[in-house]
């Protein structure tokens, strides 16, 4: 949001009168991090702080005086198209201009020369001798949104493995709910069981194997799940995959006829 960026300030944090401010109150303003400007009740910057003139300099500020003497409020106005960020925050500077609110605050990304980042903007209306004060804020937070990126990032990517890993535990117990259900009718026929045994030891260690990959959460929210690539049989694979549609074939009555080269 170039619009509602911080402006830039001057060298010696003079105020808009000129004079030269000696308290120790400016020293430390100096030394946070944020980006800080005071403005007086009609939005003109009267002074700012050391981080907002770096600011100013890392990104090529060309105005004058680093704001200072500049109404703020028009500054933030949108410059060409709609920027609901720019809208917002003039928005909520008016209200704390006119006392309809106290505090605003606001998130908004900034794109400028130094790179994409974010920052939260935060208007205040202070108490001055003689005639009220607004103090604007702004405070990078590009590391914070960056660790919530990367931390949904992960979430995503196990959200995606558990809900492909559930949908594959379930593919092995139709074979074996068919495999029982033929055990219970074979009476006793030998080579009918030891068929049955087969399919079960198979699709048994095969949902043990994803049960495995499931245990292993570590590697999944490091996004360190890897395929191994090898040759197999292809008819094996026909074999398994017809084996676990078998129990869906018959309950739909329909026939399945597989013909391999």
């Amino acid at each position: 949001m170039s619009a509602a960026e911080p402006q830039p300030s001057d060298r010696k944090h003079v105020d808009h009168n000129g004079s030269e401010p000696v308290t120790l109150l400016h020293p430390c303003v100096d030394a946070l991090s944020s980006h800080i400007a005071v403005l007086d009740e009609d939005g003109v910057i009267l002074a700012v702080n050391e981080a907002w003139r770096r600011f100013a300099d890392d990104n090529q500020f060309a105005g004058v005086n680093y704001g200072i003497g500049s109404n703020y409020v028009d500054a933030c106005q949108p410059t060409s198209g709609e920027s609901t960020d720019c809208l917002a925050a003039v928005a909520g500077l008016r209200d704390v201009l006119h006392g309809r609110r106290a505090q605003f605050q606001m998130e908004y990304p900034c794109h400028a020369l130094a790179g994409n980042r974010w920052f939260v903007l935060r208007v205040t209306r202070v108490t001055a001798p003689g005639q009220a004060r607004l103090v604007v804020a702004h405070e990078n937070v590009t590391e914070r949104r960056e660790a919530e990126e990367a931390l949904r990032a992960d979430s995503r990517r196990k959200d995606e493995f558990l809900a492909l890993l559930a949908h594959e535990l379930r593919n092995p117990l139709a074979p074996i709910r068919h495999v029982l259900q033929i055990m219970r009718l074979s009476g006793g026929h030998g080579q009918l069981l030891h068929s049955a045994f087969e399919i079960m030891e198979r699709q048994i260690g095969h949902m043990v194997r994803m049960v495995d990959d499931l245990l292993d959460v570590s590697r999944i929210s490091r996004g360190r799940i890897e395929l191994q690539v090898e040759e197999i049989e292809l008819a094996s694979v026909i074999h398994q995959a017809v084996e676990a549609a078998t129990p869906h074939i018959a309950n739909m009555n329909h026939k399945l006829t597989v013909t391999l080269p």
